[in-house]
């Protein structure tokens, strides 16, 4: 019994002793901690570190040009403005006679041959698509203001008349006429609503010497109602009246979204052409413009997109294309003059006034 009491006070003793050793070493602990140690110093190493500042800016580089390249997606997609022939078919589903080019993108001494190429090629297309032949009443109209319609038209008139034919150029935007005073061609006998009312065309009617053009201006003293006029009975039989005269009657209509006068116009003729201005008119007015003459049942022959770069026009290397060889003489001993279409007799004339 005494050895095992001996024991049990062993166990005990040994479990004070624990604690006590545990005890010391935690106040040994805090001691140090309280009073830092200065070890041996221990020489430093370099160790290289990765430069990230290079990649960062390439990294924000690479997002400057994502996000320009996405901007101009946006714009591009946002942008509804016909800008080439292919925009036309694409966003109208109209044929395309052809394309004026713009000065702009073209050396002076080649835009006279590059636009009177330009309207040949029109004038082709159009005797492909009008059964063999262009129509004798035509009607040039546009979605909208400034986009080229009354330029295209007389030069449109002007080449089928230096090509032999017998044209009449007709103003018919009789709310803003603008050809008498572009052409210098106004007449104090009377204009157009004269001849519409009934009156004789032929002391009305100016003859352009240069050309042989023939030109019926709207009077602008004459301001009335002009779908009435349009619209009137006689209206109708002096229009056949002038069509056994002529070979071919070119009509400059108003804007097809501004008024109906258009639409009158093109029941009073045979077909219609649609003029757009590269960079200024939309693809939804163009679609809607041609819809108004689909309701009626006008015959659109097509679309022309006129002030177009040459890099996009359709035909872009035809004023290159010529013979190297000496040139044929002529009479007199004078070049033949090249035919330079513009509406003012200037070759940067992009911007007539228009209705």
């Amino acid at each position: 019994l005494d050895m095992r009491t001996s024991e049990d006070n062993l166990k005990q003793n040994l479990q004070m002793l624990d604690t006590v050793n545990r005890r010391i070493a935690e106040l040994n602990i805090e001691q140090d901690r309280r009073f830092p140690r200065v070890e041996k110093p221990v020489p430093a190493t370099l160790v290289g570190e990765d430069d990230k500042r290079l990649k960062y800016a390439g990294a924000t580089v690479f997002a400057a040009l994502a996000c320009g390249v996405g901007l101009a997606l946006l714009r591009d997609k946002m942008d509804k403005t016909l800008q080439t022939p292919a925009d036309i078919t694409r966003q109208t589903d109209l044929l395309i006679l052809g394309t004026t080019t713009s000065s702009r993108t073209i050396k002076p001494a080649m835009f006279a041959e590059q636009i009177a190429g330009d309207y040949q090629t029109i004038r082709t297309n159009l005797g492909l698509l009008y059964n063999g032949g262009m129509p004798k009443k035509l009607v040039v109209s546009s979605a909208g203001m400034r986009e080229g319609k009354t330029t295209f038209a007389v030069n449109l008139a002007t080449s089928l008349a230096k090509s032999g034919k017998k044209v009449l150029l007709i103003d018919g935007d009789l709310r803003k006429p603008d050809i008498g005073h572009m052409l210098n061609v106004l007449n104090n006998e009377g204009g157009l609503q004269n001849v519409l009312l009934g009156e004789d065309p032929a002391g009305i009617v100016c003859v352009l010497p240069t050309s042989g053009l023939h030109v019926l201006a709207a009077n602008p003293r004459y301001l009335g109602d002009a779908y009435e006029l349009l619209t009137s009975p006689t209206t109708a039989g002096q229009m056949e009246r002038l069509a056994r005269e002529y070979d071919h009657l070119i009509v400059d209509s108003p804007p097809a979204l501004a008024f109906p006068d258009a639409l009158v116009w093109a029941k009073l003729t045979d077909a219609v052409i649609l003029v757009s201005f590269a960079g200024q008119t939309t693809a939804p007015d163009l679609k809607e413009a041609k819809e108004r003459f689909a309701r009626i049942r006008a015959r659109i022959l097509g679309a022309v997109l006129s002030n177009v770069p040459i890099d996009q026009s359709l035909y872009r290397y035809s004023y290159t294309y010529r013979s190297r060889g000496p040139q044929p003489s002529h009479k007199g001993g004078k070049p033949k003059k090249k035919m330079l279409l513009s509406s003012s007799g200037q070759a940067d004339s992009e911007h007539p006034p228009e209705a």
